[in-house]
C-alpha cells in the first residue's frame, strides 16, 4: 500500500465544506497487515479529540473490484488545515532545533 505524499483537498459540491484527503492506494500487493495497520491508524485518529490534533471525520474504502470506477483504497478525510504546507511554516524553527541538538549532542559526546 502507499499513501499521498500530501493529503489532497476534497470539497463536497452541496455545501462547500472543504477536508484534506489521504489517500491510501491498494494494489494487488497490499496484504491484510497494511490494511489492519491502515484500519488501526484510523481508529487512533478518530479517537483523538484535542484542540491541537486535526479532527478525522470520515473514511470511504473503495475495494479492487472497483478499479475501474474509482481508484481502489481508502480515502481518509480528516480537518483542513488551511494556510498552506506546515512545513513552510514551522521547517526552519525544526532545522534550526535539530541543529542546535545535533551541536549540544557533539559537543557533550567529546
Amino acid at each position: 500500500m502507499s499513501s499521498t505524499k500530501y493529503p489532497k483537498v476534497a470539497v463536497n459540491l452541496e455545501d462547500h465544506r472543504v477536508a484534506a484527503c489521504k489517500v491510501i492506494a491498494f494494489t494487488d500487493k497490499s496484504t491484510d497487515a497494511d490494511r489492519k495497520n491502515t484500519e488501526k491508524e484510523m481508529r487512533i485518529h478518530s479517537a483523538l479529540k484535542h484542540q491541537h490534533v486535526l479532527e478525522f471525520l470520515n473514511a470511504v474504502v473503495v475495494e479492487l473490484k472497483h478499479q475501474h470506477l474509482y481508484i481502489p483504497g481508502i480515502y481518509m478525510l480528516m480537518e483542513l488545515a488551511g494556510g498552506g504546507d506546515l512545513f513552510d511554516k514551522i521547517g526552519t524553527d525544526v532545522f534550526a532545533l535539530n541543529h542546535k541538538a545535533a551541536l549540544l549532542t557533539n559537543l557533550s559526546s567529546s
